[in-house]
């Protein structure tokens, strides 16, 4: 059996090589088939919580939270007990957001709240909220740290204002390419550390380097001031090489500069004046790895900002939740006309039972075709296109333009393309 595709859809391919698929429900909204009592409850909750007025209602929430966190704080900084001023105002605030949550996920649905980047993070102070205040309640003194978390919520506040939300954009589009610099930044400090633990390893401990000239910052002695005895000691002997972990917390502390020589004139007093070339060495390596992530990260922002001069989206553009969003109609025939392929090239295959499943469903609810939608994140590729649309439309017609005239040099070979097929190998 010999496919074909039509130019048209070749094209596509490459957009949706990537793509999530999905049956779209038969209805708009997850409540479409529920009883009418339920479904006009269930429609309101969905048209308030879509409601320009609910959202800045919500930020004007957030605001109030935000200046009240800086009255709590100076109340404690005056005297004021945690007990008294803070668990009321946690709680009230709590139930604001959890009720929130919950209309959200009652009136949007499951499914489409948390397929959206922002309702993932409001879901996660919140919750992160709730833990906090059992940690406060059963006075869980490890667990104090969620607290900290609460001021979170005002990172919200950014999705007002259109330039706000393009840096937070530019930072959840550059966390997945992230992860490769983030990795060869491990390797980085891995290999110094390695090298740094078989030439340093145990050189550096207290009172080690009275000769030098930081040996202050290495001392440790006890002083007597009138009755009492106290320990003037100096915390630069915890930056060693003596294991995997002192030896990353060292070299992120030379990364940030964070008083270098005296980690580097304490390690040379103990060895000898080689070993400045292991720093060196170790500071041109970083200036030169942070530089590419420095201009990475502002490529990336440059890139943005060029982008939103450019396309003027709309506040409320789905495009900006949803990323991008393919729709595809499959009637019974095809998908009948899919199965049998499957069936006769790989039988045991985990698509056979799903194309089964949709040929199922189709019989279920009576309809003749199935409309799937197929998403993905967007890419710095799918801006590109987008902000060069017009650009990319001139190249075309250029190469369209150079095509028809090259095409009469080939009349009468057997290089003549098949009319509206672009696979290699397809007949007319």
């Amino acid at each position: 059996m010999v496919l074909c595709f039509s130019l048209t859809d070749f094209y596509k391919f490459y957009e949706v090589i990537g793509l999530k698929w999905k049956a779209r429900r038969s209805g708009d909204h997850w409540f479409d088939d529920l009883p009418r009592t339920a479904l006009l409850i269930f429609k309101g909750i969905n048209v308030l919580v879509k409601s320009k007025a609910f959202q800045y209602a919500m930020y004007a929430v957030v605001a109030v939270n935000g200046v009240w966190i800086l009255v709590e704080t100076y109340m404690l900084n005056s005297g004021f007990s945690w007990s008294r001023f803070v668990p009321w105002s946690y709680i009230v605030f709590l139930t604001i957001y959890g009720v929130e949550m919950l209309l959200k996920i009652t009136g949007l649905g499951p499914l489409a709240y948390f397929s959206s980047g922002w309702n993932l993070f409001d879901f996660s102070v919140t919750f992160s909220a709730f833990l906090g205040l059992i940690a406060l309640a059963f006075n869980m003194e490890p667990f104090y740290f969620i607290v900290v978390l609460r001021p979170l919520q005002l990172l919200r506040l950014f999705k007002i204002k259109q330039r706000y939300r393009n840096v937070l954009d530019t930072m959840f589009e550059l966390f997945p390419r992230m992860a490769s610099l983030g990795l060869t930044l491990i390797i980085f400090y891995y290999s110094f550390a390695i090298v740094g633990m078989e030439f340093f390893a145990d050189v550096i401990y207290p009172n080690c380097c009275n000769t030098s000239t930081v040996a202050d910052s290495y001392r440790q002695i006890n002083i007597t001031v009138g009755n009492r005895t106290f320990l003037d000691e100096g915390y630069y002997y915890l930056n060693n090489f003596n294991n995997i972990l002192s030896s990353f917390v060292t070299l992120f502390e030379l990364t940030v500069v964070n008083n270098w020589y005296i980690t580097m004139e304490g390690v040379t007093s103990q060895t000898t004046h080689w070993s400045r070339l292991y720093f060196m060495t170790f500071y041109i390596v970083t200036m030169v790895v942070m530089t590419i992530i420095v201009a990475f990260i502002l490529d990336a922002f440059v890139f943005r900002m060029n982008y939103s001069r450019k396309n003027k989206e709309p506040v409320g553009d789905p495009e900006d939740e949803n990323g991008i969003v393919f729709e595809a109609e499959v009637s019974r025939d095809e998908a009948l006309a899919t199965l049998e392929l499957y069936k006769q090239t790989c039988p045991g295959g985990t698509n056979l039972n799903s194309l089964q499943g949709v040929l199922l469903s189709m019989e279920q609810s009576g309809h003749s075709t199935l409309v799937f939608l197929g998403r993905r994140s967007r890419t710095k590729s799918d801006l590109s296109m987008k902000m060069y649309e017009e650009e990319i439309q001139e190249w075309y017609e250029e190469y369209a333009r150079e095509l028809a005239t090259a095409l009469p040099a080939t009349r009468g070979t057997d290089e003549l393309p098949c009319p509206g097929v672009s696979l290699p190998g397809c007949t007319a």
